[in-house]
C-alpha cells in the first residue's frame, strides 16, 4: 500500500493483514503531536519503536517508549498517552488475536486453559527489536508468503517464550463488583443503542455518580467511554468482514461514517477504509 497521510493524526506508511495466519495485523506507521485517549485494543499487540519516543499512561503508572524499544500491550489494557516531544515517533505493531498467541505459546510450556501476558509493558532488547523489525519488512516486501507466514510464527513464539507470562490464568471476570458487572454485560449487550446514565444506573442498582465511580474503578474507563471502545471494537470485526464503512458506521450506533471515522481513528490510528481495505 502507498503512504498516506491524516493531518493531526499520522503517516500510516504500512498496513496489512495476514489471514492465513490468524488474522495478525501489521502497522507501520508514524505520529507527531498526537495524543491518544484513553482506549484499549481487541487484540494483542507487539511493537517496536523506530524513531522518537512515546509517552505510555496507565492506571498503575507511566512509562516512556524510546527509540528500539519493544512495547508489549496486552488486549484490554486501558491506556493512553502521546508523543514524549515535537519529533514524534514512528512505530511498527503486530496486532494478534489472544487465542492465535495462546496457541503459539502452548507448545512451550503453557499450561492448557493459560493465557497469555506480559509483566513488562516496555522492554530494551536490541537483538529483538531487531528481529522484529526484519520480520515488519517482509511483510511489506516481496518475500515469497510461506516464507513470511513461517518466520511471523516463528519469531511471535520466540518473542512469547521471553517475554509472556508462562502459565498465567484468564483474567477473572468475577473480580468486578455484581454492580460494575450488570452494567458493563447490558453495554456489551446494546452496543449500537444510544444507552442513558440513567437506564444504566437501573440495571446496575446504583445512583449514577456511584456507578460512574465504581466502573471506572474496576474496568479503567468511564461508562461513555467504554461503549465507544465496544463500538469500535465491533467495528472492526465488521470491517475484518469487508462489510461497507457506512453500513458498518449505522450497525455500530455511530451518527454517520464521519462520527466513525473520528472515533476510530483515535482507538485504531488509522481510518476505517484503510482499515477495511487491507
Amino acid at each position: 500500500m502507498g503512504k498516506s497521510v491524516y493531518p493531526g493524526y499520522g503517516e500510516v506508511r504500512h498496513f496489512k493483514r495476514l489471514p492465513t495466519c490468524g488474522g495478525i495485523e501489521a502497522l507501520n506507521a508514524r505520529f507527531g503531536r498526537f495524543d491518544f485517549e484513553r482506549h484499549a485494543h481487541d487484540r494483542i499487540s507487539i511493537g517496536l519503536i523506530t524513531r522518537g519516543a512515546l509517552r505510555i499512561a496507565q492506571p498503575s503508572g507511566n512509562e516512556i517508549a524510546g527509540q528500539g524499544r519493544l512495547i508489549f500491550f496486552h488486549h484490554d489494557l486501558v491506556h493512553w498517552g502521546g508523543a514524549l516531544n515535537e519529533s514524534g515517533w514512528s512505530i511498527r505493531t503486530l496486532y494478534a488475536d489472544p487465542g492465535t498467541l495462546t496457541r503459539l505459546a502452548r507448545p512451550r510450556g503453557r499450561r492448557r486453559g493459560g493465557t497469555v501476558d506480559f509483566p513488562e509493558l516496555v522492554v530494551d532488547a536490541p537483538q529483538d527489536a531487531r528481529r522484529l523489525r526484519a520480520l515488519h519488512a517482509g511483510i511489506e516486501g516481496e518475500a515469497p508468503r510461506l516464507d513470511v507466514e513461517v518466520r511471523l510464527l516463528d519469531t511471535l513464539a520466540l518473542l512469547l517464550a521471553r517475554y509472556s507470562k508462562a502459565g498465567s490464568e484468564p483474567r477473572a471476570a468475577g473480580r468486578e463488583p455484581q454492580a460494575v458487572r450488570r452494567a458493563r454485560d447490558y453495554l456489551e449487550a446494546h452496543v449500537a443503542r444510544d444507552v442513558g446514565l440513567a437506564e444504566l444506573s437501573a440495571v446496575a442498582r446504583l445512583s449514577p455518580s456511584r456507578l460512574v465511580r465504581s466502573f471506572k474503578a474496576a474496568v479503567g474507563l468511564p461508562p461513555h467511554a467504554y461503549h465507544r471502545y465496544l463500538r469500535v471494537r465491533r467495528a472492526q470485526s465488521l470491517l475484518r468482514d469487508g462489510l461497507p464503512v457506512a453500513l458498518v458506521a449505522q450497525d455500530c450506533g455511530f451518527a454517520d461514517q464521519s462520527h466513525l471515522t473520528r472515533a476510530f481513528k483515535r482507538h485504531v490510528g488509522v481510518t476505517p477504509g484503510r482499515f477495511r481495505s487491507a
